[in-house]
């Protein structure tokens, strides 16, 4: 059990993708898993889907919960059921690559204080077309999570999405913020590595699917994930200086004053940005983006020898 791995799949009302999901965890060149299903509810097929597989895989565990508890509560769920060493969440419409799990558990046993490695991954459509690759350019080599948390304040999530992710579960013991919605998986992950090294593998080792009923389109559409990314400079604010703070603030001002351009509702944009920020100082602030672009690229990261 030295290298298990609880690959755990929250489930909602996927039925059309969670069977590429599982057999994609079933693939995988690296063996020493469990996986752990937890379907918040559904009302398609996923339930009778997920059954068939438990009755041909010993591995294979499903867990229903009672009631729906959103999509952080089922992700939660997932940790509280996990008994492995390491844990990857599996969204339900994703894919891994085989060598996935494999990769993963040689980057984060680099060293013991690696507690987060990551991947590209390949975006897909609903269809598996493929559509972008999406990557974090650091070198191949254990790096300081501290710098790590201050690049995505600053710059956003560049670390990805939970399929792309494994961590150590003794880091996770807190569990997924409530707090946050779409944001609850970067938020953890600069939970995790506030405490711990990263490690990323710029190899392609997941699909990331895009689709229409995906979570991440619906929180979209309710602007949840606009203040979520002020939230995150101001939980995180210790990690940063002063001058690092006001530049994730106006790059936070930055992409939610964008949304305005996409049609979001600007009088409750200029409201976020007012509160966290001060709408008069984005203003003033705003003619010089494109230095500041420059300043916040330049943010040096550093290799642990």
């Amino acid at each position: 059990m030295k290298n298990c791995v609880s690959i755990c799949i929250p489930s909602f009302n996927h039925g059309a993708f969670i069977s590429d999901a599982i057999n994609s965890v079933l693939k995988q060149t690296h063996q020493d898993f469990e996986l752990i299903i937890v379907d918040n509810r559904s009302s398609d097929n996923t339930v009778d889907i997920v059954n068939e597989y438990v009755k041909i895989d010993s591995r294979v565990k499903f867990h229903i919960n009672n009631h729906n508890i959103g999509m952080v509560g089922n992700w939660n769920r997932c940790l509280e059921l996990s008994n492995c060493k390491f844990v990857k969440i599996l969204c339900s419409d994703d894919i891994l690559e085989p060598t996935c799990i494999e990769r993963s558990v040689n980057n984060i046993n680099i060293s013991q204080n690696v507690g987060l490695v990551a991947c590209a991954r390949s975006i897909v459509s609903r269809n598996l077309s493929p559509i972008d690759v999406w990557t974090y350019p650091v070198s191949e080599k254990e790096i300081s999570g501290k710098d790590v948390v201050r690049h995505c304040l600053t710059r956003g999530n560049l670390i990805g999405e939970p399929t792309a992710v494994l961590f150590r579960k003794e880091f996770s013991l807190r569990g997924f913020n409530p707090a946050y919605g779409q944001l609850a998986d970067i938020e953890m992950w600069l939970n995790i590595l506030t405490r711990s090294n990263f490690y990323y593998d710029s190899s392609v080792q997941c699909k990331f699917r895009q689709h229409e009923e995906q979570c991440t389109k619906l929180n979209m559409k309710e602007c949840k994930f606009i203040e979520e990314r002020f939230l995150l400079v101001s939980d995180y604010k210790k990690s940063l200086d002063t001058f690092e703070c006001n530049i994730a603030l106006f790059m936070a001002s930055l992409e939610a004053w964008h949304h305005v351009r996409r049609g979001y509702d600007k009088e409750k944009i200029v409201e976020i940005i007012d509160k966290y920020f001060g709408y008069k100082k984005f203003l003033v602030f705003y003619p010089f983006r494109s230095v500041l672009r420059k300043i916040n690229k330049n943010l040096k990261i550093t290799v642990t020898p």
